[in-house]
């Protein structure tokens, strides 16, 4: 209630999380302990699996949050599609600050009003352990409010340019913020975030 998300550790087994890790690195042809050419790599997803059935505690969570698992749209599921943010030696850690590039809302496939249906919740499932200084997601915990009055300040609602890290409008946002964290945590954890959160991955040194 104070910071607009929690965060669940152990929620998703190990095993699972480290096939699909070893799956995501075959994939994308290249080796965990580098060396890397890119220091961010998308990897598309193969494989999912039911949260009810991946992370049975962090779904009776999410039902807590929005009300209930009849108020669920559809049944969602973690999926191993991942955002590998690998750094270079070149890298230098930065405490997150509203000068940086990047913050934005999630939300690339809908039209963004203040009642948007498409987006109950923004979900930070976490597959490999995340120290500090290591490439984790920093947070912008009072920018929920920030995102409500900019929305309702526009009901014909916001393109998802609007709201991306390209975006026009945040820095704007971003620089009404000023309480920052940075999510570290181990494998197998899920961050359950409002949906206004402003997020943005972080220096991987």
């Amino acid at each position: 209630l104070d910071t607009g998300w929690l965060l669940l550790e152990g929620v998703i087994d190990q095993e699972l999380c480290a096939s699909w890790r070893d799956a995501a690195w075959e994939r994308v042809g290249l080796c965990p302990e580098g060396p890397w050419s890119e220091s961010m790599v998308r990897v598309p997803p193969a494989n999912s699996k039911p949260i009810p059935e991946a992370a049975p505690r962090a779904w009776r969570a999410i039902c807590d949050l929005i009300g209930g698992e009849e108020r669920a749209a559809a049944q969602p599921n973690f999926g191993d599609g991942f955002a590998l943010n690998l750094g270079s030696p070149d890298d230098v850690f930065e405490e997150p600050s509203p000068t940086q590039n990047g913050w934005h809302k999630d939300g690339w496939g809908f039209r963004h009003y203040l009642d948007s249906p498409e987006q109950g919740l923004l979900l930070l499932v976490v597959y490999s352990d995340l120290a500090p200084k290591s490439g984790g997601t920093f947070i912008a915990q009072d920018s929920i409010a920030a995102v409500a009055k900019f929305l309702v300040e526009h009901p014909e609602g916001i393109h998802p340019d609007g709201v991306q890290g390209s975006g026009y409008h945040i820095p704007n946002l971003i620089g009404q913020c000023s309480d920052f964290c940075e999510l570290t945590c181990k494998a197998g954890s899920v961050a359950i975030c409002h949906p206004f959160m402003m997020h943005r991955r972080a220096n991987n040194p």
